[in-house]
């Protein structure tokens, strides 16, 4: 899917020619539906006619075939998003990310010897060996945007991760349920003090229900009340989590999840810390409606949560 050193000329004649079928996602299937519903009118008009009956007598037969004018136009809706404007969304959102992610990243002077992949990320094996957020079926697992290097003294990576499972049993919802969708952050090479660091597990408490199944071993309560009330804590020795747990930790974590605004999870592991966030978008990916030079401050925005996370939760405790 790569195009070798695309131009910004040609960038912009894609994001076009995307704006331009995404205009046309819902023009397609109301002609569609319009058409097919005039043609009912038509033909029972003249039906009404022939067989000299009133033609509002005869109108209810024109429900049915309205109902089939509204499933044809829906599936024509569907495939043309699937076949047609995804496939050249796909292709402009791709060339727009190898282009100017990187580029734009460099302008902050604390990313270094950075490297990214569109279409890389986290395994499902590793998230599901983490147990950071619910992981759902590993075939509608996504994992992307693979983003590594050194912020500060620190070498870390990161991805734009999906998790999902079936719908409820007995229910009518048909496409898969969504578990997770946001950034996962690894920070390694911290435990520069050797502090015993076994794993310990953080998570919001509105997230429990779904992560009820993966939790470690041993229920952990503080001694802040007010963390408790926000935050559970899982811990597979409940005799060392205080290493890491500690009162300025409990503050740090605090101030990501008021910066945050959404579930928020932790895992300390070895010499590494985990942390993954929910999002609404990718701040990777591209618009197909802002000018292309435009978009990169979103990308500085997405890169400036990251530095952030970094600066509150690693730079004073582990650098």
């Amino acid at each position: 899917m790569v195009e070798e050193c695309i131009s910004t000329d040609e960038l912009r004649e894609l994001q076009k020619e995307v704006h331009k079928k995404n205009k046309r996602i819902f023009r397609i299937p109301i002609s569609i539906f319009v058409v097919l519903t005039l043609f009912s009118f038509v033909k029972y008009y003249f039906i009404s006619v022939y067989l000299q009956q009133s033609f509002f007598s005869s109108i209810i037969n024109v429900l049915p075939t309205i109902m089939i004018a509204i499933l044809i136009s829906s599936v024509v809706c569907i495939f043309y998003i699937k076949f047609c404007y995804q496939k050249v969304y796909d292709r402009f959102n791709f060339n727009f990310k190898n282009r100017y992610i990187i580029q734009t990243l460099y302008r902050i002077p604390s990313f270094k010897s950075l490297q990214y992949s569109a279409q890389e990320g986290f395994t499902y094996d590793e998230v599901k060996e983490l147990n950071i957020v619910p992981i759902g079926r590993k075939g509608m697992f996504q994992s992307s945007d693979s983003l590594t290097g050194i912020l500060g003294k620190t070498h870390f990576r990161c991805c734009n991760m999906v998790t999902a499972k079936e719908p409820p049993p007995y229910t009518r919802q048909s496409l898969p349920q969504q578990l997770f969708y946001g950034q996962i952050i690894e920070f390694s090479g911290i435990n520069k003090q050797n502090i015993p660091q076994e794993y310990l597990q953080i998570f919001s408490k509105k997230a429990l229900v779904s992560m009820k199944t993966q939790v470690a071993r041993h229920k952990i309560k503080t001694n802040n009340d007010s963390f408790n009330e926000n935050f559970c804590v899982y811990a597979e020795n409940e005799n060392t989590y205080f290493y890491i747990l500690t009162p300025k930790m409990i503050e740090k974590i605090t101030a990501i999840s008021k910066i945050l605004k959404e579930n928020l999870y932790i895992v300390f592991l070895e010499n590494s810390v985990f942390i993954a966030y929910e999002q609404l978008k990718n701040p990777f990916d591209a618009y197909i409606d802002i000018p292309i030079e435009e978009q990169e401050k979103e990308i500085i925005n997405g890169a400036n949560i990251i530095q952030k996370i970094y600066e509150i939760l690693i730079n004073d405790n582990f650098s």
